[in-house]
């Protein structure tokens, strides 16, 4: 008796542990689809509107809590960078390097320094 039930809970165990890495593996092929899908938008996204790539450059994210694709493209000629949703082209924020001073606003919230600005994109261009 004892042993049916032990060899029960396992079974079960097993059969739980193993679903577990079978949706594991699913929801990892899943974000490796969703994070090389961003990569090809951001791309799309950068270059089409773009006459200088030269002085231009960004950094792409696939934020999965937000199940959005960002993009911050950094203009360096006028020493501003801005952060996009890539697939709705909403302008979440822009921040602008005078020199003397960084003036910057993502979505309603403002900042003034260099790690203010870097407080406020962090939560979208990472996760």
């Amino acid at each position: 008796m004892k042993r049916k039930l032990f060899l029960s809970i396992l079974i079960i165990f097993l059969i739980i542990s193993f679903m577990s890495i079978v949706g594991y593996s699913n929801d990892k092929k899943v974000d490796y689809q969703l994070q090389k899908q961003c990569k090809k938008d951001s791309e799309k996204f950068f270059k089409k509107d773009d006459n200088d790539l030269s002085i231009r450059s960004y950094k792409n994210h696939y934020n999965k809590k937000l199940n959005k694709c960002f993009i911050l493209i950094d203009d360096e000629n006028v020493n501003t960078k801005f952060l996009y949703d890539v697939k709705e082209n909403k302008r979440y924020g822009a921040i602008v390097d005078l020199g003397d001073k960084i003036l910057g606003k993502v979505l309603e919230k403002e900042c003034k320094s260099k790690s203010e600005c870097d407080s406020l994109v962090k939560p979208y261009m990472e996760e």
